[in-house]
């Protein structure tokens, strides 16, 4: 039997997600997201696909089950 990849989770969290706005500001109070139509904030979780480490310019990286992956 064949371990599963780990990095299939965060795969399949980053497919159900849809960066809709990313606003980022060099103060990280500054920065905000909407992602499938709400908005967060960085350590928010995103409904059950991840918590947000950081807002980048032209991304979100997100943690998901331990591993991480960004969104564009």
């Amino acid at each position: 039997m064949v371990a599963p990849d780990p990095g299939d989770a965060a795969r399949a969290a980053s497919a159900k997600l849809k960066l809709d706005v990313l606003v980022y500001s060099e103060t990280p109070a500054g920065r905000m997201v909407f992602i499938n139509g709400r908005k967060y904030a960085e350590g928010d979780a995103v409904e059950g696909q991840g918590v947000i480490e950081e807002i980048l310019p032209d991304g979100v990286t997100l943690r998901h089950q331990g591993q991480r992956f960004t969104i564009r």
